[in-house]
């Protein structure tokens, strides 16, 4: 019997303790205040969102009707910002970082931590935090908004992991990797040629009713009438190429490039007399490679057969590609000739 007072004792004591702490002095309370209003879900407002880290990295994502550009000058990518508004309309905070360790926490985003500012069409802010590392289970990342006095472990409901890597401040996360993206009726050439056969080289042109195709080289006899049909078809891979990655920035970079022989160009102009030219530059086979390029499917050659080197944007960028993409565009002449 004893026993059982001194447990419901102990359990009065507890629960006292609590309401002291986090109801009897609402102004100290750690939830329930503005001090964890770290999600901002009306985001359809959200106009403007800014990324800064303590080593002077910076990006600014700017919405214009349904496109997002970053740092105002390249089209961001998509689905990563579509996956920070989530974030930022779902994300709650988890609970509050013991005294002990609350300082020290404080240091780390003085430090390293992440600024986020986010403003409407207007100008006006909507929110401002800092975005810390991640917690010691891993479930969630510290964050403290402006002004507030709490550090809070902040997470998505569900959701298994930490949020910091959505907060990227390194511009290769956010800029969008699109080579080319035109549809078809936009087109009104394409130009390829082929480094290694000028046999292969060709001019697509597109007309109101038809297509006309001119080989590049002399030498070049066509036996039977063009595929229209195939023509329409080959228009199709222009929409939505990507490039894997950049490689701006990369030290000797064009040592690299001007060591790498020709793979061949590509140029393509638009209704709208927009032109834009990719040049390819073959990959030497490297620790990264998988499997080796056979010329003709039969003769290895001692390049990479997955992937090549493609510079565009008036040579401002530098890029690895996918063969396995980009062989759909360099196709030959030939193959418009037969079924």
């Amino acid at each position: 019997m004893r026993k059982n007072i001194w447990y419901v004792v102990a359990l009065l004591a507890v629960l006292l303790g609590i309401y002291a702490v986090y109801f009897r002095n609402p102004s100290e309370s750690v939830f329930g205040n503005k001090e964890d209003q770290f999600s901002y879900t009306d985001t359809a407002s959200i106009y403007s969102i800014f990324l800064a880290d303590r080593k002077g990295n910076k990006i600014h994502l700017q919405r214009a009707g349904n496109i997002w550009t970053v740092n105002e000058k390249y089209q961001a990518m998509a689905p990563n910002v579509n996956d920070i508004l989530r974030v930022i309309a779902t994300q709650k905070a988890m609970y509050p970082i013991p005294k002990i360790k609350h300082n020290d926490i404080v240091k780390g985003l003085a430090g390293s931590g992440i600024k986020v500012e986010l403003y409407n069409e207007h100008g006006e802010q909507l929110r401002v935090f800092y975005m810390g590392g991640v917690a010691d289970d891993n479930q969630g990342s510290y964050m403290l908004l402006e002004g507030a006095q709490h550090v809070y472990v902040v997470n998505m409901l569900g959701f298994n992991g930490y949020l910091t890597p959505y907060y990227s401040t390194m511009i290769e996360d956010w800029r969008s990797r699109i080579v080319f993206d035109a549809l078809p009726h936009q087109i009104k050439s394409v130009t390829v040629l082929d480094a290694s056969d000028s046999l292969a080289s060709f001019k697509l042109e597109q007309t109101k009713d038809s297509f006309l195709l001119k080989p590049l080289a002399k030498k070049f006899v066509a036996t039977t009438p063009m595929i229209q049909g195939k023509a329409k078809s080959y228009l199709d891979f222009f929409k939505f190429v990507n490039c894997e990655g950049y490689l701006n920035g990369l030290p000797k970079l064009d040592s690299l490039i001007s060591s790498a022989p020709p793979k061949g160009d590509i140029y393509l102009e638009l209704n709208d007399n927009n032109r834009q030219h990719v040049r390819l530059f073959w990959m030497y086979m490297n620790k990264r490679s998988k499997n080796v390029y056979k010329e003709n499917g039969k003769d290895p050659l001692p390049y990479d057969g997955d992937r090549c080197y493609a510079v565009f944007n008036k040579d401002a960028d530098t890029a690895i590609i996918q063969l396995g993409i980009f062989n759909k565009i360099t196709r030959k002449a030939i193959e418009f000739y037969h079924r």
